[in-house]
């Protein structure tokens, strides 16, 4: 599992500020409503909640980035609560929120049913769900292709137990069929709008760097190979974003997202 905490995931957080308010618009009305932000991060859609008036509760499995949180909800004058917890087993009654949404952050549960039937319990029977979640397509299929291609050679440095009773699931959240499909076990009517977001740094080379120094799923995987592994593996995403790169002045990369509106049925 990922630690979250590792690194400065604040500096990924601050470039997706702009999918919080979509989310938040997906959802509205907000104000006044109990409302739970799943996965919440720096806080991105729980302080953009807390704006609009909902009475607003964060969760997020990491102790850091909730006091990332915190300290930016007191210098905005903003009141949320802030909660330690897992979106696999929320502790939280049923029916205990008119809205729960996510932005980028139950995409990366490692138990999509489970996280699904926790959103769809605690969200009230006339409630709205909202979150996004990236598809699998654009400028990071090839980097995603790369890490992939070093997950063996992670693998094959493993204590060898071949443990497979809690392995993480795979799904594609961006793929609105199997969404509708997902939460519709749990009695949840899923519709999707397709969106863009832009990615900007100084330079490819910028841009490597500060994912490979601060972003906490760079950090994991290097983590997890050697040296000589790790290198290759950063020189390679550096071709990449320079193959993909759409501003040759400096850096952009223009990835598609899926916002998911839900409600229970």
């Amino acid at each position: 599992m990922v630690d979250w905490g590792r690194g400065s995931y604040e500096r990924t957080a601050a470039q997706i500020v702009p999918v919080a308010s979509l989310v938040l618009d997906a959802a509205e009305p907000v104000d006044g409503l109990r409302l739970l932000d799943l996965a919440c991060g720096t806080g991105n859609a729980a302080l953009e909640a807390a704006r609009r008036g909902a009475r607003v509760i964060g969760l997020d499995a990491a102790p850091r980035l909730l006091d990332v949180a915190a300290d930016l909800a007191d210098s905005h004058g903003l009141t949320a609560n802030w909660i330690r917890g897992d979106v696999h087993e929320l502790p939280f009654a049923a029916n205990s929120f008119e809205v729960v949404t996510s932005v980028f952050g139950l995409i990366f549960a490692e138990h999509p049913d489970r996280a699904a039937a926790e959103a769809a319990r605690v969200l009230a029977p006339a409630g709205r769900l909202a979150f996004s979640a990236w598809l699998d397509q654009g400028p990071m299929t090839g980097i995603e292709a790369i890490f992939e291609s070093y997950a063996g050679h992670a693998a094959d440095r493993t204590d060898g137990t071949g443990s497979v009773a809690d392995e993480p699931q795979r799904l594609d959240w961006g793929d609105r069929h199997r969404l509708r499909e997902l939460f519709s076990d749990y009695g949840i009517s899923i519709r999707c709008e397709r969106h863009d977001l832009s990615f900007t740094a100084e330079s490819p080379e910028a841009q490597n760097e500060a994912w490979f120094e601060h972003h906490p799923l760079w950090l994991d995987a290097a983590e997890r190979l050697d040296e000589p592994d790790r290198e290759r593996l950063r020189e390679q995403c550096l071709a990449e974003l320079h193959r993909v790169n759409e501003d040759r002045s400096g850096f952009r990369i223009t990835l598609p997202y899926l916002i998911a509106l839900g409600s229970p049925v």
